[in-house]
């Protein structure tokens, strides 16, 4: 016959959830501020320019889905990931429905920046 769980594991494993969400909230939100002030930094992109959503985490870091206001149509696959406590941009492409991005050349580009600079 199984024994029912003790309350001072469920407390224990409730407090690790517990920890866990805050950990990861924290960081979605730390990196998409990052995000914001990097489009405003690097492009001048205003906050109000565009749309921007969490897509979760992956290998990549974490993801979001950004939607500006003159390419509806458009979803730009924006990452930021955290490398020796650095946090680095990285541009996982579009989806185009049948359109030409006007950004992709300048996200490629500055992902192209980062590496090169990463490198030396």
């Amino acid at each position: 016959m199984l024994k029912k769980p003790s309350i001072v594991f469920l407390i224990i494993i409730t407090f690790m959830a517990i920890l866990i969400f805050v950990y990861y909230t924290s960081e979605k939100n730390s990196r998409e501020e990052y995000l914001i002030q990097f489009l405003s930094d690097k492009y001048s992109y205003s906050p109000s320019s565009y749309d921007i959503e969490s897509g979760g985490f992956d290998q990549f870091g974490f993801a979001y889905l950004v939607t500006f206001d003159d390419e509806q149509t458009i979803t730009y696959y924006l990452y930021v990931q955290k490398t020796d406590g650095k946090m680095n941009f990285s541009y996982g492409g579009y989806d185009p429905v049948e359109k030409i991005s006007k950004r992709d050349k300048q996200f490629n580009q500055t992902m192209l920046e980062q590496i090169d600079k990463n490198r030396n």
